[in-house]
């Protein structure tokens, strides 16, 4: 995944999927949590100052994408 760029797919497949996105980037995981509700957002660990270094998002099995926001 390159800058804000983000691949959806209408089936996440029977074992799930999961996004790895890096801290700084709000822009994707706004979009990741608006496209798929069920979703669970967890970050990894911290940079100094309490800043996550990286989201990971964990799309449920089977889930459908929801049409990103214009």
């Amino acid at each position: 995944m390159a800058g804000t760029e983000i691949v959806f797919r209408r089936d996440a497949g029977p074992g799930g999927v999961v996004y790895a996105l890096p801290g700084s980037n709000e822009r994707a995981l706004a979009v990741l949590r608006a496209a798929f509700p069920g979703a669970e957002v967890t970050s990894g660990p911290t940079a100094q100052g309490g800043t996550p270094r990286a989201w990971l998002v964990s799309v449920p099995p089977n889930a459908p994408a929801l049409p990103p926001a214009a």
